[in-house]
This record gives C-alpha cells, sequence and structure tokens, in this order.
C-alpha cells in the first residue's frame, strides 16, 4: 500500500510538472514509459501477471509515445491520445488473463477507465487503516520530520547567501540564471487561477491514480462475467439438445445463403471490374465524371469490405462450434478472397484519382485502411482452415502495428514530397497546389517547403514561370513567419519536439 501512495503522489506531481501548460514532446514517453514500469511493479510484487506475453503491447505503446517527440502532426497527436490509453488497458487486461476477447471488447475498456473511481473512498479507507505501514516505525516518521525542519531552517540561509554571492560576481550569478524562473513556472506563474487549476487538477489525477492502482492489486482489471442463466428450464435434456441442433442446422442454412449469395454477386462484380475497369478504362461515362467515378466507388468497396469482415464475424464461422461444417468455411474462404479482390480494386480506384489530382490525407489514409484489411484476412484464414487462432487480438494486433507504423511513415512530409515530384513531372500542366502543402501539412514537412524555393524555371512558359515565382514568393512568406514564430517560442526542456529542431536548423539557413 505504501508504493501505490507514494507512486500515484510521484506521478501525479510529474503529471503536472510535465503537461501543466506545455505542449506534448518527449513528456509523454516520459510519463507513459514510468507510469507502464510502475503499474507492472505493483502487479508483479502482487503476484498477479499471468501472462508476460502480454507485454507486447508495450511496444505499440512506446513507439506512439515517442511518436510526440519525434513527428509534429495535429491529427495523430489526438488519435493517438485515445488509441495510448486503450492499448494500455488492453495490455492490463492481458496481463491478468490469458488473452483479449472480441465479446463485450468496448464495454470492458470503458469500465475499466470508470470502475476506478468507484473505488477513491476504498482507497482513502485502506489507508487510513494502514497508516503506521505508509509512514513507517515512529522512529522513520520522526526523522523525516527532522529532515523537513532541518530544509526550512536551511534554506533561507542558503538563498541569503546565493543571492550576496551573485551580487557580488556577475560570473558567478550567471550560473543561476534562469533557475529561479524555471521553479517558478513549474510552481507557480503569478496567476492564482491558473495555480488552482492546476492543484485541482493534480489532486484528480492523484485520487485516480491512486484508486486505479489499488484497483490492480485488489482485483482483475477485467470483470469475471456471471454466468449465463439456464435455459430451457421446462425441457428435459435430451429436448434441449435436440432444440440446441435444430437451431445450429437452421443458423448454417441461413449463413450458407447468406455466404453463397455474397460470393455470386461479388463475382459477377469482379468480372465487371475486369471488363470494364481494369482492362478498358476508358470505358467511363463521361457524363459521370472521372474523379465522382474513382472517389465514390472507393467508398462503396470500403463499405463493402468492412460488411464482409462483419459478417465473417458474425456469423462465427471461425468458432469451433462450426468446425465440421467443411461447406460454411470453403464459402467463407471464398468469401475472403473477393474481399481481397475488391479492397484491391478501391486501391487501384483510389491510385487512378490519386494519380489525376494529388496526395491529401484522405488518399493516403485510403491505403491505410485497405493494406489494413488485406492482412486481417490472414489470420482469418487461418482460423478457416481449421487452426486455433485468437481472431479478435490477432486482428487488433494488426490494426495496431500498422497504425504504428502510419505514425511513423512522417506523413506530412510524404504528402508534400509527392505532391512536388509530381509537379516536376509535368510543370507545364501540373498544378503545384502550395496552398495544400503549406496550410494543409505542418512542421514535418518543412524540408519539403524549403525544397520549392530551389525549383528551377528553365525550359518553362513564361506562364508557368509566372505561376511557380507566386509559388515560391507564397512560400518564402510562410516559411519567414514559421522562422520568427519557432524563433520566438518559449519551450521547456519536456515540450522538445524532434521535427520542429530540424525545422529550425532548416529555417536558419534560409535565404
Amino acid at each position: 500500500m505504501k508504493k501505490i501512495v507514494f507512486g500515484s503522489l510521484f506521478f501525479s506531481v510529474l503529471h503536472s510538472i510535465l503537461f501543466w501548460n506545455q505542449e506534448l514532446g518527449i513528456s509523454m514517453v516520459i510519463f507513459v514509459g514510468g507510469l507502464s514500469f510502475y503499474f507492472y511493479k505493483i502487479l508483479a510484487e502482487s503476484n498477479k501477471i499471468k501472462n508476460k506475453k502480454a507485454l507486447f503491447w508495450l511496444i505499440p505503446i512506446l513507439f506512439l509515445s515517442s511518436s510526440y517527440f519525434i513527428f509534429n502532426n495535429e491529427l495523430f497527436r489526438i488519435l493517438n491520445g485515445f488509441v495510448i490509453p486503450v492499448l494500455f488497458i488492453v495490455m492490463l487486461i492481458e496481463l491478468e488473463e490469458k488473452e483479449i476477447q472480441a465479446k463485450g471488447f468496448f464495454w470492458n475498456i470503458l469500465g475499466c477507465f470508470i470502475r476506478p473511481i468507484n473505488k477513491i473512498g476504498e482507497a482513502l479507507d485502506k489507508i487510513r487503516e494502514k497508516r503506521e505501514e505508509i509512514t513507517g516505525e515512529l522512529q522513520g516518521w520522526e526523522k523525516i520530520k527532522l529532515f523537513f525542519k532541518s530544509v526550512l531552517i536551511i534554506l533561507p540561509v542558503i538563498i541569503v547567501v546565493l543571492l550576496l554571492l551573485s551580487s557580488a560576481d556577475e560570473s558567478f550569478a550567471s550560473i543561476f540564471d534562469g533557475i529561479g524562473d524555471f521553479i517558478s513556472g513549474i510552481l507557480w506563474n503569478g496567476n492564482f487561477i491558473d495555480f488552482f487549476i492546476r492543484i485541482l487538477i493534480l489532486v484528480i489525477v492523484l485520487f485516480y491514480i491512486l484508486s486505479f492502482s489499488y484497483q490492480l492489486v485488489t482485483e482483475k482489471c477485467l470483470q469475471q462475467e456471471t454466468k449465463d442463466i439456464e435455459e430451457f428450464s421446462m425441457w428435459t435434456e435430451e429436448e434441449k439438445r435436440k432444440m440446441v441442433e435444430d437451431e445450429k442446422r437452421k443458423g448454417n442454412f441461413t449463413s450458407k445463403l447468406l455466404l453463397i449469395s455474397l460470393n455470386l454477386i461479388y463475382l459477377v462484380f469482379v468480372l465487371v471490374q475486369i471488363k470494364n475497369f481494369i482492362l478498358t478504362t476508358k470505358n467511363i461515362d463521361e457524363n459521370f465524371g472521372y474523379s465522382s467515378y474513382a472517389r465514390q466507388g472507393f467508398f462503396q468497396l470500403m463499405v463493402v469490405s468492412l460488411i464482409n469482415f462483419l459478417v465473417l464475424l458474425k456469423l462465427r464461422i471461425t468458432k469451433n462450434r462450426n468446425r465440421k461444417d467443411k461447406k460454411l468455411k470453403v464459402l467463407g474462404i471464398f468469401l475472403l478472397v473477393f474481399t481481397i479482390c475488391l479492397d484491391l480494386i478501391a486501391g487501384m480506384r483510389m491510385f487512378l484519382y490519386e494519380q489525376e489530382y494529388g496526395y491529401t490525407y484522405l488518399r493516403l489514409l485510403v491505403y491505410f485502411v485497405l493494406i489494413t484489411e488485406i492482412i486481417i484476412t490472414i489470420p482469418i484464414f487461418i482460423s478457416l482452415s481449421g487452426k486455433k487462432i485468437n481472431v479478435f487480438r490477432s486482428i487488433l494486433i494488426i490494426i495496431s502495428v500498422t497504425y504504428v507504423g502510419l505514425n511513423f511513415i512522417n506523413i506530412d512530409n510524404l504528402i508534400a514530397r509527392n505532391n512536388i515530384n509530381r509537379y516536376l513531372k509535368d510543370p507545364e500542366n501540373v498544378d503545384l497546389d502550395m496552398s495544400y502543402i503549406l496550410y494543409s501539412t505542418g512542421i514535418d514537412a518543412t524540408k519539403q517547403k524549403v525544397r520549392v524555393l530551389s525549383l528551377g524555371t528553365s525550359n518553362l512558359s513564361v506562364e508557368a514561370k509566372e505561376k511557380l515565382k507566386n509559388d515560391q514568393d507564397m512560400t518564402r512568406n510562410y516559411l519567414e513567419i514559421q522562422k520568427e514564430y519557432i524563433k520566438n517560442k518559449d519551450s521547456s526542456i519536456f515540450e522538445f519536439n524532434l521535427s520542429e529542431f530540424r525545422a529550425e536548423n532548416l529555417l536558419d539557413n534560409l535565404k
């Protein structure tokens, strides 16, 4: 209990120091890494760790946390604020359980966040009961009080001496420049309301971490489900068995009929696509419009692909109870194959649209979703082939890994670079769209924005030269403003961001 109290106090104070009135940077990985180690230790000391393989989830958690100081993408900063806590809860559940399950996943995660609130009173009562254990023996407590009394006596003397010596020698005084401002900035900024709010948040974080820690050592993060109420109580055991088998037979017939229908529809659709789209893209209706065809077709195919996954999971084809029904599994495999075909067709549509109109966030996120969907078919196929596998956990791992990869491809830089390269292939006819590059991508794309200034105008028509010059003037003005912003920005060490640091060096050399 003593470690829980002091650990909660430490991390609540650390939270205030790292995050109050500061941008997220290296502070995120420091806090998340430390908190992960703390929760692991209290679980280990309580002998509640049953599955050390769950520590795998630390990999995406720490990678996503470190992205806050490596990159500066606002979209992922917001998304990761939700993803990291969810993965954190998944890790804690799996440390105590064998594997995470699909059933009630959302409510289980939500419950793990909410239940600690109900434990605050119980945790405080336990602290009162074990006050001596927390404070130590009386003699140890007296030593602590003596230490603080000594500090209160010595500290004023030290401050006076330092002030006198600093006034006597400027070189000595320069050693302590900024220390006072740093300390006062951590504890007090001269605004009583801000100070009050900060203390209030600190107390809330303290109580939440305390109650969360108490729950971890006293009960499982994931509550055990109550046993199902006995069904068919008015029937005999033989009648119950026959009813269950009858329901299963009817369910399998419905599943087969649905899968056969879907597979036939997809077969016809794929054949039509091979004829009218892949081989003869010129047959697109001019009145409908090329861009509308590609964009609308993509989103329709995306919805259909997601429906297919839901059908496979909802029909529980991958469950053991249907293992003997080979026809159902074969139909499921065909549905997977058609799903991959639909994803490839959707990707091709988006590729053509992208080649025509350039690269954006949405268009690159399209590929992320498609690639993730195709990889997800692997564990589903393994399960359909008869191998025992936790399909839901495998899907969760795949989504986590691909999402971490998406965070680290530097999507801002990728968008800007590809749009510039696309322009360079045909500068006479392709629009560079500097407004999108400048204002829709962030600091991560600074290198590509600077690159625009070095583009040559030789062999260009007068109109193309004038257009490029306007784009370069707009880019230079934007970069000058960004340079002043970064230069005048007052940041603490905890806000350090590698992307911002690199951008500052690039802009300092801007001529």
